[in-house]
């Protein structure tokens, strides 16, 4: 019964395999990268139209900066697990609280 499990675990290894690079393969024909991380922000309760699709069809990953967006985008369909939350990050050299006068 193990070499059977380790049989089956080979093959869908080896589906995935197949799958990954018939995947490559395509977007080698189509001239697309082979990695697309798509980045988005969207300040309102919705996308448009069509921007689910389109994210899941041109995209590998989709970075949000809150998730205030990713819960934004998933509510319109984007699959979870290709959204990650990347905040904005801060220059804390340029923007130095200590180092700028308060404007009141």
């Amino acid at each position: 019964e193990n070499e059977k499990r380790e049989a089956n675990v080979l093959e869908d290894e080896e589906d995935e395999m197949d799958e990954a690079e018939k995947k490559r393969d395509t977007q080698l024909e189509m001239n697309r990268p082979l990695y697309v991380v798509g980045r988005a922000m969207f300040e309102t309760s919705g996308i448009p139209a069509g921007w689910a699709a389109n994210c899941v069809q041109w995209t590998d990953e989709l970075w949000l900066p809150s998730d205030f967006n990713r819960q934004t985008f998933k509510a319109s369909g984007v699959p979870d697990g290709m959204m990650h939350v990347m905040p904005q990050p801060i220059d804390l050299r340029l923007f130095d609280p200590a180092a700028t006068p308060s404007l009141s």
